[in-house]
């Protein structure tokens, strides 16, 4: 199931006397392997520019994550700009949803089966959405609807930095097109994109569970449970081995090289989901491997 990783995979420099008493400094020395286990904003020196932070974000609209910290909130509000997985405006999200969308005339129903179709019925019509969209889409895109919470006002922790941003007239960029983002769901072949949407179908009842899971690492700021759980998910079938490789491993290590515009610039906010951030393969020790001295915040 996706869940996890759509959630969590799914961003100025302060008086330092400030920061002094909250961080712990993490050398850039690449002998010392360091582990990145807990914490969610990390200020980014290159020993040049004023620091760029780097802050993982949950893609869900729980008002406990929502609900932006004083210490991060400070952060932002001092950042020149915010940079986000992939530019959030509605234009281009209204362009790329066709992406979604069955073509030629098909229905799931002929794809995947009336009794299969059945249960998508029952489990689409639990998110309030009715059987006849589901029916539009690629068993791909129903496998990501039904892995996410039903959405009520929209504002997920991402789209609140980004309305944020656009309020205050901070620039901002991202990291990815969106078309990039729907190309590894787009290039899995038939066969693959059902089993994904059986494998969900088969976990649909333990979603609540898996939220608060989530949620509570989360709040803890535990990157270290949050890439277990992921490891849990993604210890499966083949569509997930291959799904792990290129929505994290190979994905960081494009946004790690996207984003050093961004911080030979300094002063920026980059916001990515909390899940990119821990391991040997992510953002944390992929920045560290380049140079940069990391500092914990928050």
């Amino acid at each position: 199931m996706m869940l996890r990783f759509v959630l969590c995979a799914g961003l100025v420099l302060m008086p330092s006397c400030t920061l002094a008493q909250n961080t712990v400094l993490l050398s850039n020395d690449p002998g010392l392997a360091l582990e990145f286990e807990t914490g969610l904003l990390w200020q980014i020196d290159n020993g040049v520019s004023r620091p760029s932070y780097l802050f993982g974000t949950m893609h869900v609209e729980d008002p406990r994550i929502t609900r932006l910290p004083d210490s991060v909130l400070e952060v932002f509000e001092s950042s020149k700009s915010l940079t986000t997985e992939a530019l959030l405006d509605m234009d281009q999200i209204l362009q790329v949803s066709t992406e979604l969308l069955l073509v030629d005339g098909n229905r799931l129903e002929d794809l995947i089966g009336a009794e299969m179709f059945s249960k998508v019925s029952d489990a689409i019509t639990a998110q309030g959405m009715t059987p006849q969209i589901a029916s539009l889409l690629k068993p791909w895109a129903v496998a990501i609807l039904l892995a996410t919470p039903r959405a009520k006002s929209g504002i997920f922790l991402d789209r609140k930095l980004y309305d944020m941003a656009q309020q205050r007239g901070k620039a901002l960029f991202g990291l990815e097109t969106l078309q990039e983002q729907l190309q590894v769901f787009n290039a899995m072949n038939l066969d693959d994109q059902i089993l994904l949407l059986e494998e969900t179908l088969a976990q649909i009842n333990m979603i609540p569970e898996m939220i608060e899971q989530l949620a509570q690492a989360y709040l803890d700021r535990d990157i270290k449970r949050l890439a277990e759980l992921a490891n849990e998910q993604f210890s499966g079938s083949r569509v997930q081995t291959q799904l792990k490789q290129q929505l994290l491993i190979d994905r960081n290590i494009k946004m790690v090289d996207r984003m050093q515009a961004r911080i030979r610039e300094g002063g920026a906010f980059i916001a990515i989901g909390a899940l990119h951030l821990p391991g040997p393969d992510g953002l944390l020790s992929l920045l560290q491997q380049k140079g940069y001295v990391l500092t914990r915040i928050y």
